[in-house]
């Protein structure tokens, strides 16, 4: 519940902005056993289009900030040639100005999509194949009060989709390339002490399970692969009170790739390179 406030008066104050005189009120009301709470501003709320898109899986009206991006930006500075997808369109990632980015355009639930994308990339060699997807769903909830819908589509997002996207995308690994995926500390079975977020923590267990079969059936293959947790930090998922920003996040990720670049086999690490218990 404290999370939940967190995010609806961090919305208020977003929908404030430029606002003359901006207001934010909070009441609340008891009906019974139901207690309900409301959270006001006096922003100039919400356009008819996204009104009539309010309710879509994924849908937005925050501007992106989130650690793709971020990635994108740490590995143009230090003077990479970045090929970057993204799901819906991203005006913020559209204005980074180099001519060292190139944009793709994808769904990673989409198998067509994927194969699609496979194809514009063939022939190209890539030294780092980044694989970023993660939605949350049921946070403060147990997997017996989730909807059945939103259980299967976390773990596709989180755990099945980005295998998928690494194998296709594999022949585009430069021999002794890196193949990265973000998982979570959550995801490790060993640390599970205390079951907050067990639906989101499920999905990560299933994609570091994967991960490892993935590096299992291409024991042969000449590259590295990582899972990788960013460190909880403050994006959209991981909240305004989170104690990392995201451009100490990408940095340590960036510098983690590097110092474990043609290393081989398979690392859980995090965004300082100290190593997890699976």
């Amino acid at each position: 519940l404290e999370q939940v406030l967190v995010n609806l008066i961090s919305n208020a104050i977003d929908a404030l902005a430029g606002v003359e005189h901006p207001q934010i009120s909070m009441d609340w009301s008891r009906q019974g056993d139901i207690v309900r709470i409301s959270v006001r501003d006096n922003g100039s709320g919400l356009s008819e289009e996204v009104k009539a898109r309010i309710f879509e899986p994924f849908f937005t009206t925050k501007k992106t900030s989130g650690l793709g991006l971020g990635l994108v930006k740490e590995h143009l500075a230090r003077g990479w040639h970045v090929t970057a997808t993204f799901r819906t369109p991203s005006p913020e990632l559209s204005a980074l100005e180099s001519d060292r980015l190139a944009l793709e355009t994808v769904d990673v639930t989409d198998p067509a999509g994927i194969a699609a994308l496979a194809g514009r990339l063939s022939g190209q060699k890539f030294d780092l194949l980044f694989l970023n997807p993660g939605i949350m769903a049921g946070r403060g909830k147990t997997v017996s009060d989730i909807h059945d819908a939103d259980i299967s589509n976390i773990m596709l997002v989180n755990a099945v989709a980005p295998i998928r996207v690494a194998d296709a995308l594999i022949g585009c690994v430069a021999p002794g390339g890196t193949i990265a995926f973000m998982t979570s500390i959550l995801g490790s079975m060993a640390l599970n002490d205390d079951g907050r977020v067990e639906l989101y923590r499920a999905s990560k267990a299933a994609l570091n399970s994967l991960i490892l079969s993935f590096r299992g059936r291409r024991k042969a293959m000449d590259c590295t692969v990582l899972a990788l947790h960013p460190g909880v930090v403050r994006t959209s998922m991981g909240g305004p009170t989170a104690p990392l920003d995201i451009e100490t996040s990408v940095r340590g990720l960036a510098d983690t790739i590097a110092a474990r670049a043609e290393t081989g086999g398979v690392a859980f690490v995090d965004y300082r390179n100290a190593v997890l218990p699976w």
